[in-house]
């Protein structure tokens, strides 16, 4: 190349393909007197440089001249821009994360160029899948954001370096889920968009949603809670609450999805409850699940035991005197008691005698079972009758 410098100018600017890798350049002095050196290297005037190499992006080469003086001094600057190979570079985001609906997110892309580099050439970050406003910045060329898309020009990367572009005060509009954000790139010279190798996700989430489901199985004592969780694209935990108001006081964890993994949509949760107020006893409970984001509760609901109560049975109390064994029960409602007899032994339920292996007495409140000295007694069970 042979560049002519005159009056104040002092720099020249060319760009060539990213197929050429080396430049030589022809000096020419006005006054064959001066003196001068090509990229720190002594020149003749009018003779071609040796070859000098080109990396992809910008290459800055002086031309130094120097006066017969020996000391006036000026230097020009010949700036070679290699475009790099079309297409090439990898993107990464941070955080991976986002959260559907908010405002006021920041996003860092890192583009890296392929070993061909880029030089003064362009960046597009389609970013419309998580949303469309925000500002931009970058630590390389110029950044602007519309329609969704990032755009940054005047680009020059060597191989392996990298640009870091931030996306501030983002919207995420996006409905829950993986999301692609994609990049591409265009060399200065005859360049055309291509997609990079590998696109960036960044997986949208929100605060799960949550419904109280009327109870089932409800009985004296027990009964199962229900409940229909969304975790909304994160991992989520599902517990109930209940109790005899709406302070609930108790939480137990689901029994059927407890743990529902990230994506996994609707999902019906339950858990069974024992030991329960007997008697038509009011609880309320609802369903609670949290992920990452946050956590909902569901809505309060009711339920009433049953009236009827189980059996209340106290472990027998014994004692002994001179020829019988007394066996003391306790019992809230009317039963049978059973016991059984050695060969020739008796026993007595309130009057009557008893000789029979497995007789009873029915009762109700306390009953007494008085046996001769050879006796064994069954378990200890009574029976509703």
């Amino acid at each position: 190349m042979t560049p002519i410098f005159s009056g104040t100018t002092t720099t020249y600017s060319a760009v060539v393909a990213s197929t050429v890798t080396s430049a030589t350049i022809t000096p020419i002095v006005a006054d064959a007197t001066a003196t001068l050196k090509v990229n720190g290297i002594a020149q003749s005037s009018g003779v071609v440089s040796a070859a000098i190499s080109l990396t992809p992006g910008l290459n800055s080469i002086p031309v130094v001249v120097t006066a017969q003086d020996g000391v006036t001094v000026k230097t020009y600057t010949i700036n070679v821009i290699r475009a790099g190979v079309d297409g090439g570079g990898a993107l990464t985001v941070s955080p991976q994360t986002a959260i559907a609906g908010a405002t006021g997110q920041t996003f860092t892309f890192t583009y890296t160029a392929a070993i061909g580099g880029m030089g003064g050439g362009e960046i597009d970050i389609t970013v419309s899948s998580l949303g469309t406003v925000g500002s931009v910045t970058s630590n390389v060329g110029t950044a602007s954001l519309a329609n969704g898309v990032i755009k940054v020009t005047g680009v020059t990367l060597a191989g392996g370096e990298s640009a870091t572009i931030t996306w501030n005060n983002a919207t995420v509009v996006a409905a829950t889920g993986a999301k692609t954000v994609s990049a591409t790139q265009k060399a200065i010279v005859g360049g055309t968009l291509k997609s990079l190798a590998a696109a960036a996700s960044v997986a949208v989430s929100k605060a799960p949603g949550a419904t109280t489901v009327a109870g089932t199985n409800i009985a004296g004592t027990t009964a199962t809670l229900n409940g229909t969780v969304n975790d909304n694209g994160a991992a989520t935990t599902v517990t109930f609450e209940y109790g005899l108001t709406t302070g609930y006081g108790t939480a137990v964890a689901a029994t059927t999805n407890g743990s529902i993994t990230a994506n996994a949509g609707s999902k019906a949760a339950a858990v069974n409850l024992t030991g329960l107020n007997c008697g038509g006893v009011t609880y309320n409970y609802r369903v609670v699940a949290t992920n990452s984001i946050g956590t909902t509760n569901g809505a309060n609901m009711v339920f009433k035991t049953g009236t009827a109560c189980p059996p209340v049975i106290t472990t027998p109390t014994v004692s002994a005197a001179v020829g019988m064994a007394t066996f003391t029960f306790q019992s809230d409602f009317t039963a049978t008691g059973y016991f059984t007899l050695l060969p020739g032994a008796t026993a007595t339920c309130g009057t009557a005698i008893q000789t029979k292996a497995r007789t009873g007495c029915r009762t109700q409140g306390s009953t007494t079972l008085r046996f001769a000295p050879a006796y064994r007694q069954h378990p200890g069970q009574l029976y509703r009758s």
